[in-house]
């Protein structure tokens, strides 16, 4: 049984004197915390019974993402502490190849959208498609360097041959190191049937991304059905793959949608839990030339680390990844985004078309693995194998799922940190104070 013990968080490193808030935020996010857990076995994946949560708790979670200062600190704190009680500061790396910048879809978010010519040599978009060889080759370096996770992502194209071809090679190229690999697609939202031939091929883990959790924002900024977007996502968890979603956080409104109040980024934070997915990430909005939202603001780094915050509270043994985005916007935003609750760091082998995938325009943040392993050592995390944060996940899940996982008052601190199955943090920060402690 998992105990999770709650002490001062209140520490010495605060960066400014606690508001009146502050005397009363821990007591607060624990009672919001243990109702969750308590709703957590018959909630987790019933989008009904989520939704009748959230609106219990809508006011507390939309001020804990407008927090700021030390109550922020507060927040986040709470929030690392029981990542680290989880996952003992295990963090995955992921090594991403993007295969292609074709795409047959028209997000107005993104330069890859094919309204920006889908041939080589466009004024805007110079095309490219990697073959299985190049995709394999590319994945032998990421597993050079000790990485478990090979991350094929690219824009949503129906030909996935080469695709398929190339993660059964990188599954036989495992086989012949003796080194376990997974496969992890992002590659757009493709039919059952062709996610199926990918699992089939080899790919483990899968990611849809849904942008917002309103579906008229959603709707309006990709221009396709986000209810088929969510049944997809139920549909890839019945293939048997570990599945992950995302938010973008201050993406652009349209249509005078609901999700013009706070309460669309409340909906965003709890999507996760109301989907039943793996993973769960949020991303600040970056606007991209060429594109029809190339003028509009970008989102709020302060916003959507809270949001990981408040993501990490509600589902504790997520992996949640501290995305580029908050490289791109913020000096040191993946650092803060570790601070805040995240466990997964992705890092680039795209040299030879790096400057083609357009994600935010040519001028992105490229995650190099010297910056990826700086920041997690900055943070104090370590680089565990993804069948070691998996196994983290599957035990903290299940004692969430039978009511084995508690927050319960601490008198006294202690000299022994350990995850919920026994692994010992190494290379995790030496605090004098630390909000929460795993008892065995």
């Amino acid at each position: 049984m998992a105990i999770v013990e709650v002490l001062d968080v209140v520490g010495d490193d605060c960066h400014s004197k606690p508001t009146m808030l502050s005397t009363d935020l821990v007591s607060t996010l624990q009672s919001f915390a243990e109702d969750w857990y308590r709703q957590f076995p018959v909630a987790f994946g019933q989008a009904d019974t989520v939704d009748r949560f959230r609106g219990k708790y809508s006011s507390l979670v939309s001020s804990l993402l407008m927090l700021r200062g030390s109550d922020q600190h507060i927040l986040h704190r709470f929030a690392d502490a029981i990542s680290e009680v989880t996952f003992g500061g295990a963090t995955m790396v992921r090594g991403v190849i993007e295969w292609t910048n074709l795409c047959q879809r028209s997000c107005d978010y993104c330069p890859m959208r094919k309204e920006n010519g889908s041939g080589r040599g466009s004024a805007n978009v110079s095309r490219y498609q990697m073959t299985s060889g190049e995709i394999a080759d590319n994945a032998k370096r990421i597993l050079q360097d000790g990485l478990s996770v090979v991350f094929i992502q690219g824009g949503e194209i129906p030909k996935i041959d080469a695709l398929c071809e190339a993660i059964s090679e990188i599954q036989r190229e495992s086989k012949r190191r003796a080194q376990p690999v997974e496969i992890l697609v992002n590659v757009g939202t493709l039919d059952e049937e062709r996610y199926a031939r990918l699992r089939k091929a080899g790919a483990g883990s899968a990611i849809i991304k849904l942008e917002h959790a309103d579906a008229e924002t959603a709707e309006a900024a990709t221009h396709y059905s986000y209810s088929e977007r969510r049944q997809r996502i139920r549909d890839v968890l019945q293939l048997g793959y570990r599945v992950g979603t995302g938010t973008i956080q201050g993406i652009p409104r349209r249509n005078n949608s609901s999700s013009d109040s706070a309460q669309g980024e409340v909906h965003n934070a709890f999507l996760g839990v109301e989907l039943g997915t793996h993973m769960i990430s949020v991303s600040p909005f970056v606007a991209a030339p060429d594109t029809p939202y190339a003028h509009e603001p970008s989102g709020n780094v302060d916003v959507a680390l809270n949001m990981i915050a408040v993501m990490r509270i509600l589902d504790p043994a997520a992996i949640i990844p501290a995305v580029s985005a908050f490289e791109k916007l913020e000096r040191g935003g993946q650092r803060r985004a570790f601070h805040a609750g995240a466990n997964n760091i992705t890092v680039n082998y795209n040299e030879s078309h790096g400057q083609e995938y357009l994600i935010y325009g040519k001028q992105r943040k490229r995650v190099s693995f010297a910056h990826g392993t700086s920041v997690m050592r900055q943070a104090g995390r370590f680089h565990a194998s993804a069948s070691d944060v998996w196994r983290l996940h599957s035990s903290a899940r299940a004692k969430l799922l039978h009511s084995e996982f508690f927050l319960l008052p601490c008198s006294a601190n202690r000299s022994t940190r350990r995850t919920s199955a026994g692994l010992r943090c190494r290379g995790a920060r030496d605090r004098t104070k630390r909000p929460l402690v795993y008892s065995k």
